[in-house]
């Protein structure tokens, strides 16, 4: 079923889907990191930014620690602890991007890779998919909850590196 959603992306058109409301303003787009971020959060971001912008579509940057009374309209990556809330989320608002990931990941490097690349391409502006794609990933959890490790890291796939170029288009950026 995955390679003919994967065969009619390339033959009949694009899985993507753009965020209705958000459109990122900068490329590179800078991202600041929140002064809580774990260090494997922190190394394996530099990790996912280096291969997003090996694509040369939209590029992100990411710069040392932002303070609490420097958060307002700047796009920050923060760890949390609170199980409750998830693994990784991105907060989005007209002006912002705040990716926050799970420090229940920080066991599981591969699992941990894919979460904040998913998030990151929220970031640029990308909704989720039905097609193949990073931005139809799932983490694999039990019954009980126990996160199972991904077997490798995922990678942008051609349905994602389409809709990167198409939000670079409504950028008006070249």
């Amino acid at each position: 079923m995955r390679l003919l959603l994967f065969l009619s992306s390339i033959l009949f058109g694009n899985g993507y889907n753009l965020l209705d409301f958000y459109t990122p303003k900068d490329n590179p787009l800078p991202f600041y990191t929140c002064c809580n971020l774990d260090d494997k959060v922190l190394y394996t971001s530099k990790e996912v930014i280096e291969s997003i912008n090996s694509h040369n579509i939209i590029n992100v940057s990411l710069h040392n620690q932002i303070y609490k009374d420097e958060i307002n309209d700047a796009n920050t990556i923060c760890s949390f602890d609170d199980a409750n809330k998830g693994y990784g989320y991105t907060l989005l608002t007209e002006n912002e991007a705040d990716i926050y990931i799970s420090n229940q990941l920080l066991q599981h490097n591969n699992t941990l890779y894919n979460v904040i690349l998913h998030e990151f391409i929220h970031a640029l502006g990308l909704n989720h998919s039905v097609y193949p794609s990073i931005m139809n990933y799932k983490i694999s959890v039990d019954y009980w909850g126990t996160i199972h490790e991904d077997r490798e890291k995922s990678y942008l796939s051609i349905d994602d590196m389409r809709g990167l170029e198409k939000v670079k288009n409504n950028m008006n950026i070249e």
